[in-house]
Parts: C-alpha cells; sequence; structure tokens
C-alpha cells in the first residue's frame, strides 16, 4: 500500500486593486440609484479623487446615505474655508460639531465616526498623507426602558389596588 505524501498548499500573492471611478458629474452615487449632488467638493483641493474616493468607500457600506449626508457635511464645512482634508480641519469641524444646540452627544458621535472613517479610507488610498487618528466624542450611555413590573412595584396605588382584587 503506498504512502500518502502531504504538501502544503502554495498560497498566491493577493493582487492589489486600484479602484478607479470616472468622475462625469459632481454627485455622490449611491446604490439605490438616488444620487446626491455635491458641487462643493469642486471648491475643495483634489475633489475630484476625494469624491471618487468616497463614491468607492460607500460601496461597502450597508447603510450609504446616512454616511454620505454626515461626510458631505463634512466637505461643506471645509469648503466654506477653502481648506484641505486633514486632521486640522477634522479637529475645526468636531469644534464646530460641538458648538451646535439641540444635537445630541451620540448623534454627533455618530456623524464625526463617519468622517473618521472616511479620512482614514482617504489615508489608506493614500489620497492624503497619514496622520494620527482624532479621538470621537464621549458617548452617553443610554438608559433602558422600565418594565411593566418595575413600574408597577414603584406605584403604591397599583399595589394597593392589586391587593384589593387578590
Amino acid at each position: 500500500m503506498s504512502k500518502l505524501h502531504r504538501t502544503p498548499l502554495v498560497k498566491k500573492k493577493k493582487a492589489d486593486i486600484v479602484n478607479f471611478e470616472l468622475l462625469l458629474d459632481w454627485e455622490i452615487k449611491l446604490e439605490d440609484g438616488k444620487n446626491i449632488e455635491a458641487p462643493s467638493f469642486s471648491h475643495i483641493e483634489g475633489g475630484e479623487k476625494i469624491l471618487s474616493e468616497l463614491n468607492i468607500f460607500l460601496r461597502l457600506q450597508r447603510k450609504a446615505r446616512p454616511r454620505a449626508y454626515a461626510i458631505l457635511n463634512y466637505i461643506n464645512f471645509i469648503a466654506g474655508f477653502d481648506s484641505l482634508v486633514s486632521k486640522s480641519s477634522l479637529k475645526a469641524y468636531k469644534v464646530y460639531l460641538d458648538k451646535k444646540k439641540g444635537i445630541g452627544v451620540n448623534t454627533k458621535a455618530d456623524a464625526f465616526g463617519h468622517c473618521i472613517h472616511f479620512l482614514e479610507h482617504l489615508m489608506s488610498s493614500e489620497v492624503i498623507k497619514k496622520e494620527e487618528r482624532l479621538k470621537n466624542f464621549k458617548r452617553i450611555p443610554s438608559e433602558a426602558t422600565p418594565t411593566f413590573v418595575e413600574i408597577a412595584t414603584r406605584d403604591s396605588f397599583f399595589l394597593t389596588t392589586l391587593a384589593l382584587i387578590i
């Protein structure tokens, strides 16, 4: 009987994937076909590359529309100052968000987190230079909704009524 010879599998090197998105209009392309107009990308340096990377970045996201609007608000903020997409402009945007009234801390943290992830994507694709990651807002833990039993045990009227019924 011949002996079985086991040899390790030879792994092939992974191919480098280079994404290229042809930019025809200043639009953020979403999978549902409803594109978002984004002319503010034309007012920032390297806006074409950043917009094409945003379209690539949003392809991988499960819920792309809220992320797109959060990032678009950041880009609109930058376009107002003719600034670059960088860590310093993201710091300024964080201060801007922090001063906004009527928005909860968790909502600010969500929007700012989307911008942080997009900047990390831009750094990994070498559109902007690599910089240290910024910290997000501290979230406030949400309180659990009380159950019927908890509400009932706190209410003395309910307890006396229940005792009379039983």
